[in-house]
């Protein structure tokens, strides 16, 4: 009987606990599949919430990896040739609630432009104190740090997604109950993360 090989065409992968080890790097067979998959034709594609200055590290490791869907769906974009295929932002009136939402949980509140992710200063040494330790290195090298993230988003013309960070699961859940009725995308993540886009966007979307 003669196998039946699907013709696959596009492979897509998540980072954190999928395409990453948990100490965030990659594993060589996997390097190792994703180039024979490459070889013969198949699209291999990153498909994450991470921002595109979170993802540099691996783009140069990763030559076959040529597009993302990344920002959760909020941004697709081509590493090749360094443009923007598709792209949603959230409402500037939407981004302000989410301010005030983090300012009222002391949350750290984190946005992400096709290029940046802004943070504030005085919060983005202490990721521990977000249960996200384990991301400092990164958050050091790749963020955009700013004094007064109100009067910095004022600036930007383009947020395509918030994380935000919050100190406890309870306080995620009480901000997400404030925040789930206006028109916008969630999702829980991490120990107490909530990520926020677009209505209507996600990855598989």
């Amino acid at each position: 009987m003669k196998q039946y090989i699907p013709n696959i065409k596009l492979v897509s992968v998540d980072m954190d606990g999928t395409l990453l080890k948990s100490d965030k790097t990659i594993h060589q067979d996997t390097l190792r599949d994703i180039e024979e998959a490459s070889r013969k034709g198949i699209n291999v594609t990153y498909c994450t919430g991470r921002a595109i200055p979170e993802l540099a590290a691996y783009v140069n490791s990763l030559p076959a990896i040529r597009y993302g869907v990344c920002l959760a769906g909020a941004l697709v974009y081509d590493f090749h040739e360094k443009r923007v295929i598709y792209k949603r932002s959230l409402h500037p009136g939407h981004v302000r609630k989410i301010v005030e939402s983090s300012l009222k949980y002391d949350a750290m509140a984190q946005f992400l432009t096709v290029d940046k992710s802004i943070v504030r200063s005085d919060q983005v040494n202490h990721m521990d104190d977000f249960n996200l330790g384990e991301y400092q290195a990164m958050f050091d090298e790749v963020t955009t740090k700013v004094d007064d993230l109100s009067e910095e988003v004022k600036d930007q013309e383009v947020i395509l997604k918030a994380n935000i960070h919050y100190h406890t699961a309870e306080d995620r859940q009480a901000a997400y109950e404030d925040l789930k009725l206006l028109p916008m995308s969630f999702v829980l993540s991490e120990t107490s993360t909530l990520e926020i886009m677009p209505e209507g966007v996600n990855k598989a979307a």
